[in-house]
Order: C-alpha cells, then structure tokens, then sequence
C-alpha cells in the first residue's frame, strides 16, 4: 500500500511542482546489478525499487542518485568521495558500513548495513560531519516522511491530496 501511495503523489509531485524532477529513465536489473557490484554491497529492496520506477530523480531539494556509468556524478564516485572526506571525522569502515544515497555537502543520507531491521533492509540514517544518527526503519518510510512533510510545508499543493487518502498525510 506504501508504495503505491509514493508513486503516486510522487507523480503528481512531478506534474505540479517545480522543484520537483523524475527522470522516469528508469534503471534497469543490469544496471543496478553493476553498481551493488561496484559499491561491493547488496542495493536494498526499496532503492531498487525506487530506482526501477522513477530513476534518478531530484525531490524534496535532494538528487537521489542512481547511475553508475552515465554521469560523472554517479552513486559510486559519491560515496567514493565521501568516504575518503568523512573518514577522518567518523572514522574508518564507513565503506563497508554505509552506502550514502543524498549528498548536499555537508549533510545526506545513506543506508546502514550495520543496522538490518524491517524486511532484511538496512536502516536509513542521517549523517553530517559531527555523526550519523537514526532516521527511518527503512526506506519506503523515509520516502512517506518526505513526502507528507513536503506537503505539509507546501499548503498551495494540498488540492492534490485525494479525500480518501488524507488520514494517510496525518501524523501519528
């Protein structure tokens, strides 16, 4: 049910906002398979997802990346560079630990390997140059989050909340 909310008022997003893009160029098996090969780690179930059905795709003032051959900026050469900037402040074994998926230069978000919880998936976290702390139980939670905050912050978008759905954009 999650993930069928997401879709769909990420697309509605895509149609009304303008800080709102989805690529819609979809990543593809291979494509994926390549870049868990690079990172050397498994992409959990949901990023996959995500990636499968929107892309590469810039949203709630973040880029969520996803290529690995097709940009200069991939998700590779991410967390290549901010394991190599991070280290010294958070310590060694960030590679192996955590796969980072938002980088807005001083703060992000990544996955935690060391933290497997719902579904076998990896906790999503925060992290900034002072430490990483918890965030989300996963990451069709973390999307639903950013979504319900987004339009919380943005009243001008309500008119695209169905009635029916409401209850879904409450806090709990």
């Amino acid at each position: 049910m999650k993930k069928s909310l997401i879709k769909k008022y990420l697309t509605r997003l895509d149609q009304y906002d303008e800080g709102t893009t989805i690529s819609w160029e979809q990543l593809g098996e291979q494509e994926i398979n390549a870049y868990a090969e690079a990172l050397g780690k498994e992409i959990p179930k949901s990023y996959r997802w995500f990636l499968e059905t929107f892309g590469e795709s810039f949203l709630f003032g973040f880029k969520f990346k996803g290529g690995v051959a097709f940009s200069k900026d991939t998700i590779v050469g991410m967390n290549q560079k901010l394991v190599a900037e991070l280290e010294p402040f958070l310590g060694a074994g960030l590679e192996k630990r955590y796969l980072f998926f938002i980088d807005e230069s001083s703060d992000g978000y990544a996955f935690d390997y060391d933290h497997i919880l719902i579904d076998n998936e990896p906790e999503v976290v925060c992290w900034d140059w002072m430490g990483v702390y918890p965030r989300k139980k996963n990451f069709y939670s973390f999307l639903w989050d950013e979504i319900k905050n987004y339009f919380d912050n943005e009243e001008e978008l309500a008119f695209l909340i169905d009635e029916a759905d409401k209850e879904y954009f409450e806090w709990k």
